[in-house]
């Protein structure tokens, strides 16, 4: 197994993490819907076309510039399915 009462530190401080912000709302956007499709309440999605109201959002996603706005439109786009049951 292994020596239970040794402890390694890694210095974290030369690692270097580059953040491309568009790719990550795209990444989570994609994410989201995929997520809200499997989980939602309702197998119908309430009738609407999710793939469509997803298209249709899509693009505001080259305006996001924070993680609040990045919430203002997954907030939108659960409204498109009109149910109090939704949130982010």
């Amino acid at each position: 197994a292994g020596d239970g009462d040794s402890t390694t530190w890694i210095d974290l401080r030369r690692i270097l993490h580059e953040v491309d912000p568009a790719a990550e709302w795209r990444q989570a956007y994609d994410e989201a819907g995929r997520l809200i499709r499997a989980y939602f309440w309702d197998p119908g999605m309430c009738g609407i076309d999710w793939d469509a109201v997803l298209e249709q959002y899509r693009p505001l996603l080259e305006r996001v510039a924070s993680p609040d706005e990045f919430a203002d439109l997954l907030r939108e786009v659960l409204g498109e399915l009109g149910t109090s049951h939704a949130y982010v």
